[in-house]
């Protein structure tokens, strides 16, 4: 059996599924039976779901599935971008009277995110996590899950799938839970939660998590977390804020930490100070800051620039932005950039420079074609 066993962990390593198909058939003949070596099989197919799923149901014809068969038959759905199947074999698990560990709910947890399924994930462990099934209040624990202490990842993945689910009050339930009880949060935990505040427009509860909770934890901030809270602000109207936390950040590249502010810092920023109509902070960050650290723009940051030149009645920096865009570094436009450097030109009433504007670019979008055929009803233009 120890011969079988190093055999198959050798096809496992080199994901020799057929391979170790043939020296578990061959175990079969000789009368072996292994629950280790039928589990380093699974392992192997990982990336075949289907004919995992198979060799899980052999195997518990046979009583040789435990929990981590099943736990890595539903890791190999959730890989493959199969959900259901995945949570079908969590219910199998539980008839089977076998008990569910903290992998097990982890996996169930993914594959409820992926169905975005987000009140179903959180059902699943709230009394593990000791939060109602809302993300609302403490309950008694009274199910198998209670049971379990969720690992850091799982819980992480829950906050992250309560988060895309736009379930805010329970992702930040469950990490305040995480901080009091437990699995310690992580980076990961805080990034989720941050941009769980984003999408939510809770720009303040972002900065605590920043500034307050994240150093309480000793959990240093990544890029992400800077950039989740620079969007939360400006989606908040805050381009003080996201100026603040910029600023941050950069202090932090200053002294050679790993977080360095990349094209989506900048965006964020310059979207920022477009909505507070900072539109002289925005060109310079567009025109000095950007070619300070040899940053190239990208579409996003050109469209956000010229929004910020928009509302500042500045045409003619709206058309030097778009200009250098193009001729400098390649930026190709879109309809939102046709429609925002029309809109600046409208704006400050040089319709005929809208009009160029569309006549040069011939692209764009309904939006774009309603604007033109606006302008030209307005002048006579049309035959």
């Amino acid at each position: 059996l120890h011969c079988y066993h190093l055999g198959l962990l050798s096809c496992k390593d080199g994901h020799a599924w057929e391979a170790g198909l043939l020296l578990l058939k061959r175990m079969e003949v000789k009368g072996l039976q292994s629950v280790r070596c039928s589990n380093i099989v699974l392992g192997a197919c990982q990336d075949r779901w289907e004919l995992a799923a198979q060799l899980l149901h052999d195997m518990g014809s046979r009583s040789l599935a435990d929990v981590s068969s099943y736990n890595t038959v539903m890791g190999a759905c959730v890989r493959n971008s199969c959900w259901m199947p995945a949570l079908g074999f969590l219910e199998n698990l539980q008839t089977s009277r076998l008990v569910p560990d903290s992998v097990t709910f982890g996996a169930a947890i993914s594959a409820h995110g992926k169905a975005t399924q987000w009140r179903e994930a959180l059902a699943l462990v709230a009394p593990a996590l000791e939060i109602g099934p809302d993300g609302s209040e403490v309950v008694a624990q009274s199910s198998a899950s209670s049971k379990l202490r969720l690992s850091t990842v799982a819980a992480s993945t829950l906050v992250t799938v309560c988060g895309n689910g736009l379930a805010w009050q329970a992702a930040l339930a469950i990490l305040e839970g995480m901080v009091e009880r437990g699995p310690s949060p992580n980076v990961v935990t805080f990034n989720a939660a941050i941009s769980t505040c984003e999408k939510a427009n809770l720009w303040r509860e972002a900065l605590r998590l920043l500034r307050g909770a994240m150093p309480e934890c000793a959990v240093a901030p990544t890029i992400l977390s800077f950039n989740a809270a620079i969007s939360a602000a400006e989606k908040g109207y805050q381009w003080e804020t996201a100026l603040s936390i910029f600023e941050e950040m950069d202090q932090k590249a200053s002294l050679r930490t790993s977080v360095l502010p990349d094209i989506i810092s900048f965006n964020a920023l310059i979207s920022a100070l477009e909505k507070g109509r900072q539109w002289q902070r925005a060109l310079a960050v567009f025109f000095q800051e950007l070619p300070r650290r040899s940053m190239a723009p990208d579409v996003v940051t050109v469209n956000s620039t010229i929004s910020a030149c928009e509302k500042g009645n500045e045409w003619t920096s709206a058309l030097q932005v778009f200009n250098e865009a193009r001729s400098r570094f390649g930026v190709t436009p879109n309809a939102i950039t046709i429609n925002a450097l029309m809109l600046a030109c409208l704006t400050s009433s040089v319709w005929w420079k809208a009009l160029a504007v569309f006549n040069h670019c011939r692209r764009g979008n309904f939006e774009t074609y309603g604007m033109a055929l606006h302008i030209a009803e307005q002048h006579d233009l049309l035959e």
